[in-house]
């Protein structure tokens, strides 16, 4: 009963995997706040979220930071910041995500390692204003980013916001002072689906005979090559494989249900045969 379940977990697994889209990214690259986004500096000390490139004692960029990112302090060389900064993305639209996972993926980091414990929230909402994202649900906080010193990735669920417009991410820089700065980069939204990889394969190969007791042939319908043949049983073992050809003996195999992938130059492709 074990081995059907896990046969059975096995099989499920490699017939699907996730597509993924990006719904909206940026760097921060071309060195000023992108168009669209805004910013509110709540605390009112003049200080607030900007583009910087941060660089060495030499003028050149910092080995940490090649590029350009979005930097909120809670000091700078003239006096100690209790900083309240507010940064809000452009408005967001995931109507053609209905149903689908919606990832929320940015780096964060904080520059100096013997001033790092800086604490940011993260919210999602369906208005750029304070008063709307501190009334959202869909929240992250990191109450210190010590030893947090390189850009380190940091993902949230948003799928709560899938199918919907008008949606906005806000980063606020908080609840600390005296410390040094905080970095956000690479900010991105994901969006993914499961898909089958037998669909794919049956929309791009054929596949016969199947059953088959000897050789197995593979043509492509849509002119994908494909440069590898894997033929996997079922506990995900491989059993033969062959490079750049089109066809594959398996009259050596006992008789049941396998799996075959083709292998492509970006993808792969996954269908099951019974060898007789």
């Amino acid at each position: 009963m074990k081995k059907l379940l896990l046969c059975s977990l096995f099989l499920g697994s490699i017939l699907s995997s996730n597509a993924q889209t990006t719904v909206f990214t940026e760097n921060f690259n071309a060195g000023t706040l992108p168009t669209g986004w805004t910013v509110n500096d709540a605390d009112g000390d003049g200080q607030n979220w900007s583009v910087v490139q941060i660089t060495e004692e030499d003028g050149t960029p910092s080995s940490v930071y090649p590029t350009p990112v979005l930097r909120s302090a809670s000091w700078i060389s003239t006096r100690v910041l209790n900083p309240n900064n507010w940064v809000f993305t452009p408005a967001l639209n995931l109507t053609a995500y209905a149903g689908q996972t919606i990832t929320l993926k940015w780096k964060v980091s904080a520059a100096d390692a013997d001033y790092d414990a800086e604490k940011y929230s993260v919210y999602v909402s369906n208005t750029n204003t304070p008063a709307g994202m501190l009334a959202s649900t869909t929240t992250m906080t990191e109450n210190s980013l010590d030893g947090v010193n390189t850009l380190t990735q940091r993902t949230l669920n948003i799928s709560a916001f899938a199918g919907q417009n008008n949606i906005y991410v806000a980063f606020r820089h908080y609840g600390v002072s005296d410390e040094f700065t905080m970095e956000i980069d690479d900010v991105e939204v994901i969006s993914s689906t499961t898909v089958s990889t037998d669909d794919f394969f049956k929309e791009n190969f054929s596949l016969y005979p199947n059953p088959t007791s000897d050789v197995l042939n593979i043509t492509s319908k849509t002119g994908i090559e494909f440069n590898a043949i894997k033929i996997v049983d079922l506990t995900g073992r491989i059993v033969k494989s062959e490079q750049n050809k089109t066809s594959i003996n398996v009259s050596d195999l006992a008789s049941g249900t396998y799996l075959i992938e083709i292998l492509t130059n970006e993808s792969k492709a996954t269908s099951k045969f019974v060898k007789k």
